[in-house]
């Protein structure tokens, strides 16, 4: 297990179309804060936004007064593992 500080970015958004585009924002600011190259930005916008939507989808049924929440861990070195 590593030593290094573990900083966690919380996201809470409706179960609404559209809305997973704050979470793929939010997690390619945390990706670029982190010094990611921009193809490795795109490829963790891609798997938040697919990940939103089908928790908005499948888990969420699309009900509205639900939420998604994703908590992404950002290391020195990566984020979400």
């Amino acid at each position: 297990m590593s030593n290094m500080k573990t900083t966690n970015v919380e996201v809470r958004l409706p179960s609404r179309m559209g809305f997973e585009k704050v979470a793929m924002s939010t997690a390619a600011s945390v990706a670029k804060l982190m010094g990611f190259r921009e193809d490795r930005v795109e490829d963790l916008k891609t798997a938040v936004g697919e990940a939103s939507v089908s928790a908005m989808e499948h888990s969420n049924q699309q009900d509205e007064t639900l939420s998604v929440k994703f908590v992404l861990p950002a290391r020195e070195d990566s984020v979400g593992e």
